[in-house]
């Protein structure tokens, strides 16, 4: 495990966490059949574990509906036919808790993705299946790669969705964090002293929304996220002020990274390149960010 408080360490271990993540959830026994799973959590056990998830089992092919939830309780509609999954890495946050408990109470079967605290204390009291996390004592948000592959395991677990496990090891061998590293750099040094606006396509929403709640927890700084095609439809509406107007003062003090995908519907990728520049036009600096990989995983 790295030292804890290296930063850079825990990014470099990122790809192991995946590796962790499929043997942390390797032995979990589901038995039934779900009409729909949901992933109940908040912030980064939220962020990149359920909405990613969410679209990954699209892209999958999955036959049931995957949920996110994000909140007190339950959603209203869900039945004791759905599973529902837990995710809270200190296993203390209390919106999820609450999910726990109201799934608990209406006969769903239940299953707790955590490092340990008071969700693994009530799924050890209850009999619920547990997923115990083993990177532990980091922000939650750096321990998505552990929490995401613990969860995609899960669902292939209950049927949701195909076994994810060989294209995960097949990512974990693939990604290097340090090749990022002065790329990452670079970026970083051009949005300091600017608010920073992370737009993506539709499809690669979570992924902007990420960006966002790594920005606001790692560098302390406020930060927005939107996707395209909608974003065009308002928001960028909102930077043609005309010059004399306090909002044209906006373009100075707000950066744009563009996650671009070499792969983008051709439509799509028209409206990203035609965005940027309209954006360039009215003195906003944009900076573009290349996705990269094999899968959408």
């Amino acid at each position: 495990m790295p030292d804890q408080n290296d930063m850079r360490a825990v990014i470099l271990d990122f790809p192991n966490q995946l590796i962790r993540g499929i043997d942390a959830a390797k032995n979990v026994q589901l038995a039934g059949r779900f009409d729909k799973a949901v992933v109940c959590g908040m912030g980064g056990s939220a962020m990149a574990t359920a909405e990613h998830l969410q679209a990954l089992a699209t892209t999958q092919g999955s036959n049931a509906a995957v949920w996110v939830h994000r909140g007190y309780d339950l959603p209203a509609g869900v039945t004791s036919s759905a599973l529902v999954i837990a995710s809270s890495y200190s296993g203390n946050t209390e919106e999820t808790l609450s999910a726990y408990d109201a799934a608990r109470e209406l006969g769903c079967t239940t299953i707790a993705v955590t490092t340990g605290g008071k969700l693994a204390e009530r799924a050890r009291r209850d009999g619920t299946a547990l997923v115990e996390l083993q990177t532990k004592a980091i922000p939650p948000r750096l321990a998505v790669g552990e929490s995401s592959a613990a969860v995609l395991m899960v669902l292939a677990r209950a049927g949701i969705i195909p076994s994810p496990e060989t294209e995960l090891r097949a990512v974990a061998a693939w990604l290097k964090p340090v090749t990022y590293e002065a790329e990452s750099k670079a970026l970083a040094a051009n949005l300091m002293n600017r608010i920073p606006l992370v737009y993506a396509s539709d499809q690669w929403k979570a992924v902007a929304r990420s960006w966002k709640a790594a920005l606001n927890e790692n560098a302390k700084t406020p930060a927005f996220w939107n996707h395209l095609p909608e974003l065009t439809h308002n928001e960028l509406a909102g930077f043609s002020a005309p010059a004399g107007n306090p909002a044209a003062a906006l373009a100075s003090q707000v950066a744009v990274v563009m996650l671009t995908d070499p792969a983008e519907e051709p439509r799509m990728a028209r409206r990203t390149a035609i965005t940027a520049e309209l954006l360039r036009n009215h003195g906003v600096a944009v900076h573009d960010v290349a996705i990269d990989g094999a899968t959408p995983l």
